[in-house]
């Protein structure tokens, strides 16, 4: 029997490897129990296995492979079997015989070489055996056939068995090449699979990226330039469109669009960076500007890592941000930093930071200029400062700063500095410290530094100034005071002339206009006659409208003129103007236009506003023409003023006279109209004092506009209704109006006495025409008395039931006069009035605030003394009336009933 050494080492483990490569071995399949029959045969070797049997006559048949301690039967018939030892086989002897490819053994128990062959147990005797070889031309194994009886085969047979090998060979080629595609199936099956997963996994790594590139300000991306100088990007985010205006595919394989959205001063240098770092394979890293259209210019910053590839082009992986706000902050740094230096340098002010752990200063350009060191050299320490600072100042600077440290005071301190040419100035030093938030330690200290120098020298030479100064203003306060003194009294004496003045001129026309009324009245006199009264009444009445403008005038002049303002309805002052203008409207055929509508309310003097309006309504009357209208208007011009305006159709201003028109004495272009020509320019100072404004727009031909603007107001809740106070109150109406109140009133009944009437007056003329107007009213008596003295006597004697008393009088005034009369029970209930020709707004006001109970302005307006004596003597019949009432009651109350 041929021993295994009888196989090549090298021959053997080829063939394993082929039999595992064909399938027919499995790994770990030896070893095999001998008679081990769950092996299962392969089908298409036992087709050929029964060919062999069937072609040879034989009862069994084999296809087998020689393994490495086994021989297995792949194929087999005859046999339960599926495997027996190799060492001593058939098969291991007929693939150790090659280049034989048959071995034929008529009778094994007669031959030698297989006395152990384990068939031999099975009644085996006869084998015939070819060889069968893999793709690769290796033995692997044999088909063959055995028969129980010892014979030979024949030439048929022969050639049977040998074709079977073959076709067992042709059998694994189509295994090894089945095999082979299954494998390449299988192998392009898991390429596809691990594409695919490499795919999704390519991706999912794009979305991630994608997704970062979303979250990163700006633009991830690679840029690849090519051997030939072409250039694209194969990958940018999403925010390449937010920041050049472009989208991923428009770059993908041409990057040039790029460069059109480059600045054309930043193109140049862009591209030669870009060179240097494919070049060299150093980091690109650039700031430029880019332009697209429809938006403001940008910066942007960017940063990119370079690399080169097989081909010899680069690939650059970086990434683009937008700058811009980062560029105008520099920008705006860079700009105020040059506005510090030049207010620094301008104010001589330096700026410094100490820092405690360095011991030393840092110094800003003015710092330096003011101590003369070299702006380079700004980096001062501790010890070199102090040679600046002046020997005897040294330990003070020195104190302040550790006191600052320490958290004893604040760094503020002045000194004395010697500069590095010799030079010496004075400096003040302020700094603000700060410390380590954990530990509380100083870390460092900013402050500034300003040259106080001349300020400095000033201050001395100020100082040294001012003890003369200070005489000086000394002596001024006393020349002041003096002037002060002086410029009072000459003020109380326009005031006291003034007074003066109103009570001497309107005295001598309290006679003129008193009597120049009493002959108007008299029916007795000619047509002649009455002319001359009424010539006499014209001039008068002109001359005493002259006095009270020119007083008004001088009072607003000196100052002494006072205000009350107060919130007014204005369409209840512009109805009462009105309805004072209007007898002298129809006198002029002018008519008066409606009062403008309630609920303006303006802020003013109501005395005065009604002296303004009756000036403008007068005015507008007295140059209008025949048939002609006058209106008022009023509306709010802005949200704090009402502008009032007088509308007339008169004979209008030409514009050369506009400017004078506010001027006292001034006349419309020479106009006739009868006016003192002051009245315009005492309503523009009344109007001015009342926080207003008065203006005129004018036509000649057309008409005129005279416009007031005043300050707007609320009216506040109304007060209660006032209740008469004292024995006073039931005279006649206050005003110089009131005396057309009794017109047309029903006579009364005639009284139980006559009324008694004291008047007080030392001057004859006055005394004489309040008599002849007396004689007129038969219910009236009256009293006289030149002077104060005499008159307190006949009030205390006669118990009047009016006193009219004159303020001026020869021994005693009339408020001492009113002051005795109320301290006395026996006459303190005599309403008195007083008569006085200081009837200008502040004597007024001085009148009644006394405790008159009402006051006539001289000269006298005879139908106001005659309403004040006809409701004296009316008050008196119907007191006389309900007394006889009540003894009528009494009596009938006690006569017996019928």
């Amino acid at each position: 029997m041929p021993s295994e050494t009888a196989i090549d080492s090298d021959t053997d483990l080829r063939r394993l490897a082929a039999l595992h490569g064909l399938g027919l071995l499995q790994r770990g399949e030896e070893p095999v129990a001998a008679g081990d029959a769950t092996a299962a045969a392969d089908p298409a070797f036992d087709d050929i296995v029964q060919l062999a049997a069937a072609g040879c006559d034989a009862p069994a048949a084999l296809f087998t492979v020689l393994g490495r301690q086994w021989l297995h039967f792949r194929g087999r018939l005859g046999l339960a079997v599926a495997a027996v030892p190799r060492e001593g086989s058939f098969c291991a002897a007929a693939l150790a015989q090659a280049p034989a490819t048959l071995l034929v053994v008529p009778d094994a128990q007669a031959d030698p070489r297989f006395a152990g062959q384990p068939l031999l147990s099975e009644g085996y005797r006869f084998y015939a055996g070819a060889v069968v070889h893999g793709p690769d031309g290796q033995a692997l194994g044999t088909v063959c056939v055995m028969d129980t009886r010892p014979r030979d085969l024949s030439p048929l047979q022969t050639r049977v068995l040998q074709a079977l090998a073959r076709q067992a060979m042709a059998l694994l080629q189509q295994r090894q090449q089945a095999l082979q595609l299954q494998q390449t199936r299988a192998r392009h099956e898991a390429d596809m699979a691990d594409l695919q997963v490499l795919q999704g996994a390519l991706m999912d790594r794009e979305r991630r990226l994608d997704r970062l590139g979303a979250q990163v300000p700006g633009v991830l991306y690679q840029y690849h330039l090519r051997a030939d100088g072409s250039t694209g990007m194969p990958y940018a985010s999403q925010g390449i469109v937010e920041l050049f205006g472009l989208r991923a595919d428009q770059v993908i394989r041409d990057a040039s669009p790029l460069l059109t959205r480059l600045h054309a001063d930043d193109v140049e240098r862009v591209t030669n960076s870009i060179a240097a770092s494919a070049r060299d394979l150093t980091l690109w890293d650039s700031e430029y500007r880019i332009c697209v259209p429809g938006r403001a210019v940008r910066w942007v910053h960017g940063r990119s890592q370079p690399e080169r590839l097989a081909d010899g082009s680069t690939l650059w992986h970086g990434f683009i941000t937008d700058v811009s706000e980062r560029k105008h902050a520099e920008q705006q740094l860079r700009e105020r930093d040059t506005v510090l230096l030049q207010a620094q340098r301008l104010a001589r002010m330096g700026s410094w930071r100490w820092r405690s752990a360095e011991r030393r200063s840092e110094w800003s350009d003015e710092t330096c200029r003011l101590f003369g060191v070299d702006p380079a050299q700004n980096i001062v320490a501790d010890e070199d400062f102090m040679r600046f600072v002046h020997p005897e100042d040294a330990n003070r600077v020195m104190q302040v700063h550790l006191d600052a440290l320490a958290g004893r005071g604040a760094y503020d301190v002045q000194y004395r500095a010697v500069r590095k040419d010799g030079a010496m100035l004075v400096l003040h030093a302020r700094a603000e410290l700060t410390r380590d938030p954990d530990t509380g330690e100083p870390q460092a200290m900013v402050g500034t530094l300003l040259d106080v120098t001349e300020r400095v020298a000033t201050e001395r030479e100020l100082e040294r100034h001012r003890d003369d100064l200070e005489r000086l203003v000394e002596e001024r306060t006393h020349e002041l005071i003096a002037a002060r003194d002086l410029s009072e009294r000459a003020s109380r004496a326009k005031g006291e002339f003034l007074s003066s003045m109103s009570h001497e001129l309107r005295t001598p026309m309290n006679a003129i206009l008193g009597f120049s009324q009493l002959l108007q009245l008299d029916r007795s006199l000619d047509a002649r006659s009455a002319g001359f009264v009424h010539e006499i009444l014209r001039a008068g009445h002109h001359l005493l409208d002259l006095i009270n403008d020119v007083l008004d005038l001088a009072r607003i002049e000196s100052g002494k003129l006072s205000l009350s303002p107060e919130a007014l309805p204005l369409a209840d002052l512009v109805h009462e103007a009105q309805a004072l203008v209007q007898p002298l409207a129809q006198q002029r055929e002018v008519q008066l236009g409606p009062v403008p509508p309630a609920g303006l309310v303006v802020r003013a003097d109501r005395l005065r506003l009604k002296q303004v309006l009756l000036n403008l309504l007068s005015n507008a009357v007295k140059y209008n023409r025949a048939g002609g209208t006058v209106r008022v208007e009023a509306v709010e011009h802005d949200l704090f003023t009402v502008r009032i305006r007088v509308l007339d159709t008169g004979i209008g201003i030409a514009a050369a006279h506009l400017p004078q028109l506010f001027q006292p004495f001034s006349r419309v272009g020479g106009a006739v109209a009868e006016g003192t020509g002051i009245g315009l320019s005492i309503s523009h100072r009344l109007v001015a004092m009342m926080g207003g404004r008065i203006g005129v727009n004018s036509q000649p031909g057309v008409g005129s506009e005279f416009w007031v603007d005043l300050p707007g107001d609320h009216l506040a809740d109304p007060p209660p209704p006032l209740q008469p106070a004292g024995p006073g109150a039931a005279l006649a109406p206050q005003g110089p109006d009131a005396g057309d109140a009794l017109a047309g009133s029903p006579a009364p009944p005639p009284p139980a006495r006559r009324a008694r009437v004291l008047y007080v007056e030392d001057n004859p003329a006055n005394l004489k025409l309040l008599e002849q107007i007396v004689q007129r009213h038969v219910r009236v008596e009256l009293l006289l008395a030149p002077s104060g003295g005499l008159g307190l006597d006949l009030a205390r004697s006669h118990r009047p039931d009016l006193l009219l008393l004159d303020i001026h009088l020869p021994d005693i005034d009339g408020f001492q006069v009113l002051a005795r009369l109320r301290a006395d029970p026996r006459t303190q209930g005599i309403p008195v009035v007083a008569i006085t020709a200081q009837a200008m707004t502040d004597d007024v006001k001085r009148v009644l605030a006394a405790g008159f109970d009402d006051y006539i302005a001289k000269p006298l307006q005879v139908p106001r003394v005659d309403a004040l004596l006809a409701q004296l003597a009316d008050r008196l019949a119907q007191a006389a009336a309900d007394v006889n009432a009540d003894d009528s009651a009494d009596d009938s109350a006690g006569a017996p009933a019928s």
